[in-house]
Order: structure tokens, then C-alpha cells, then sequence
């Protein structure tokens, strides 16, 4: 797995984490201090790690309530400086766009691409012959159906080596 790869179990998991995290800083938001009982040295202890070269997978999400609990909490009774809206359902919206616009992410999913290609079949002694001229694919089955379905499974894997054989070329094509 690449390094910003996150497997969709994984990821449904720890987004339940943070919106339980998030849930649960909103419902004692009346109880918190503006002013956490905190001192730099904390404050510095939580922020200054040895980070690794690898990716820290979940344990990354461990230290995410320390965090929180040491932060200036943003309710009603500070007015510092303006911020926008604090509202749960605005959070929400965030959370949403921040998964929805990736501009900087790599996102790795399989697409099955539907390409209409023009494949000729007839019976030919006691079974069914497919031709695709445009591409040089030819299969035999004893039914019309199972030769539809290997021609497609034949095109597949015509359409994958031609990919793998060129990829700068289908790479620049797609882009």
C-alpha cells in the first residue's frame, strides 16, 4: 500500500473517531475553560515530537485529544478576534469539502471504463466465433453468450497490456 493510501474500512473507522471527537469537544463546550489550565512547557511537549519518515498510520489520530483538551476552547465568552461560523453543521460542511475537494491528494480507486468497440460473432461448426478487427481479438465458445463474455474479458486484457506496454503514451493521453 502507497503511503497515502487509506483502505475505505480504515478510513469509515477513523472519520467515526473524529466526529465522535469533535461531538464530544461540542456537548462540554459550555464547560471548558476560554483559558485551558496549561503551561508552554505542555503545550510544547504536545507539538514537539521526533516525527517518523513513515507514515504514523492511526496512531497519528492518538494524541488528537490531548490537543483539544489543551486548547483555548472557542465559545461565546471569548472575542479575541473574529472567526467564522462555530456552528456543528458548518464543521460538518468542512468536513464533507475537505474529503470531497482533494486538490493535493492521490486518490487510487479501480474504474472498470466502458469503450464501445464493434466485435462480429457467427456459428461456425457447432460453435460461436467473435472477431474484433479493430483490434486483432478473435475467440471461439461454444455459446453465443460465453463468446460475448470472453471477447469482453479478451479486450480487457488486450486493452491492459497495451497500457502497460506504452504508459508514457496512454499516460499523455489521458491527461
Amino acid at each position: 500500500m502507497k503511503a497515502l493510501e487509506l483502505p475505505l474500512e480504515d478510513f469509515r473507522r477513523l472519520a467515526a473517531n473524529v466526529v465522535d471527537l469533535c461531538a464530544g469537544y461540542l456537548c462540554t463546550l459550555d464547560e471548558r475553560s476560554t483559558f485551558p489550565q496549561t503551561t508552554g512547557a505542555e503545550s510544547e511537549r504536545l507539538f514537539d515530537l521526533d516525527l517518523p519518515e513513515r507514515g504514523m498510520g492511526d496512531q497519528a489520530f492518538a494524541a488528537l485529544t490531548d490537543v483539544i483538551g489543551n486548547s483555548r476552547a472557542q465559545n461565546g465568552r471569548f472575542f479575541g478576534y473574529v472567526q467564522g461560523s462555530g456552528d456543528p453543521i458548518a464543521a460538518l460542511g468542512d468536513l464533507l469539502a475537505s474529503g470531497v475537494i482533494m486538490t493535493s491528494q492521490v486518490v487510487n480507486l479501480q474504474v472498470t471504463a466502458s469503450i464501445p468497440i464493434d466485435c462480429d460473432f457467427w456459428s461456425e461448426d457447432d460453435s460461436w466465433k467473435g472477431l474484433c478487427k479493430s483490434l486483432s481479438v478473435t475467440v471461439r465458445d461454444s455459446s453465443f453468450e460465453d463468446a460475448k463474455k470472453n471477447m469482453a474479458t479478451e479486450l480487457q486484457v488486450h486493452i491492459e497490456r497495451i497500457l502497460r506496454e506504452h504508459p508514457k503514451r496512454s499516460a499523455r493521453r489521458v491527461a
